[in-house]
């Protein structure tokens, strides 16, 4: 798909059914802060929250289609092993870890604002919209807060230079919040629809068991 000239989609078509979701760029960012502090065992119930509210409380039978597409749709219609580069839809290693949505909140805004006279705060967005506006930030202080943390001090030979770079990545350390790192976007993806589908069958199962009770 190219944004230059395909619109942005509002839908998805799961199992051959098309299916209304939605496209704003906060519930994504939202997504992402609620994912990565998921602790074990906590995963499972926040994708099947945001599954429900993606879909507009009508989640598809198929619950691993309707996971793949959310999550296609997350990576603005880029498969895990096509990305060069660390995104929102990629899991970052720690060494590859440049921003944090929630951490770096007012310098986004701040550049949006500056570069784009865009109000994240208010205007309306869609979530490929934003990505792609998010990947053409240049020349300002969110930019070069990534550029520092990204450093690598062994490859700088001035010493002075190395004890600078050293305090800024210290000054603009990322929390590290993340409980549960993957090696990929693929056993991210993997490991997350495991966790929900195992939620869905125990709950069927409970339903099915009900039935059984008041037969």
């Amino acid at each position: 798909m190219n944004i230059l000239t395909d619109k942005l989609p509002e839908a998805v078509m799961v199992s051959g059914r098309i299916y209304k979701v939605v496209t704003d760029f906060r519930f994504f960012i939202k997504f992402e802060a609620d994912i990565t502090k998921a602790k074990d065992g906590e995963l499972s119930a926040v994708i099947s929250t945001h599954l429900r509210d993606f879909y507009r409380n009508c989640v598809p039978l198929d619950v691993n289609a309707a996971i793949n597409k959310m999550l296609w749709f997350y990576r603005c219609g880029a498969e895990p092993e096509k990305q060069d580069v660390p995104t929102m839809a990629e899991p970052q290693t720690k060494a590859r870890r440049y921003y944090d949505y929630e951490q770096d909140g007012q310098y986004i805004y701040a550049a949006f604002k500056s570069q784009y006279d865009i109000d994240l705060n208010a205007d309306e967005l869609h979530w490929w919209t934003f990505k792609a506006m998010f990947a053409g930030l240049s020349d300002c202080m969110f930019v070069q807060i990534m550029q520092y943390r990204g450093t690598d001090l062994s490859k700088i030979k001035n010493r002075e230079e190395k004890e600078r770079i050293r305090r800024l990545q210290e000054v603009f350390r990322l929390r590290d919040d993340r409980i549960k790192r993957y090696a990929n976007a693929t056993e991210h993806d993997n490991a997350i629809k495991a966790q929900v589908k195992a939620r869905y069958e125990q709950a069927r199962k409970m339903l099915e068991e009900s039935k059984k009770g008041r037969e």
